[in-house]
């Protein structure tokens, strides 16, 4: 009797393991399949953010543009013209000396254009602050009052 006994414990004890085993794949078959399911979803949120954004740049675009055919049609019926740019004539442009440039015209120096801003006829003498002795001032930097203290 005892070997009857010994082998149905065997065989109970076999498909007890046997029955663990399989739920142990059954459960890492579902974490397999959640883990997928996550992925696909999470990449099709991701292209569906990205289509978006993509979708919305374009829709952006076209508003642009039928905007800037609307102000060049604006534009045309004013009568307004294409802006066109002035060859640059470089830094140093003018090759006189400090004393020459202050003592030459300004209509000889710049011509029919203009002797141009404030600083550039400052530079040659030519603006009504250089004329007083004052060095015109371009730019404000604010400090704070600084106090000078005996030691």
């Amino acid at each position: 009797m005892s070997d009857s006994t010994t082998e149905t414990k065997r065989a109970r004890q076999k498909q007890r393991r046997e029955q663990r085993l399989e739920e142990q794949r059954r459960e890492v078959a579902k974490a397999r399949r959640n883990r997928l399911i996550a992925i696909v979803a999470l990449c099709a949120v991701a292209a569906a953010g990205l289509g978006y954004v993509v979708y919305d740049r374009i829709q952006k675009a076209a508003a642009d543009d039928r905007q800037e055919a609307q102000v060049a049609a604006e534009l045309q019926e004013l009568g307004c013209t294409p802006i066109t740019d002035q060859p640059d004539l470089g830094g140093g442009h003018l090759q006189l000396d400090q004393a020459s440039l202050t003592a030459a015209d300004p209509a000889l120096l710049y011509g029919d254009h203009g002797a141009g801003t404030r600083r550039e006829q400052a530079q040659c003498g030519h603006a009504p602050l250089a004329a007083t002795g004052h060095q015109p001032t371009y730019r404000r930097v604010s400090r704070p009052p600084t106090r000078v203290t005996s030691s």
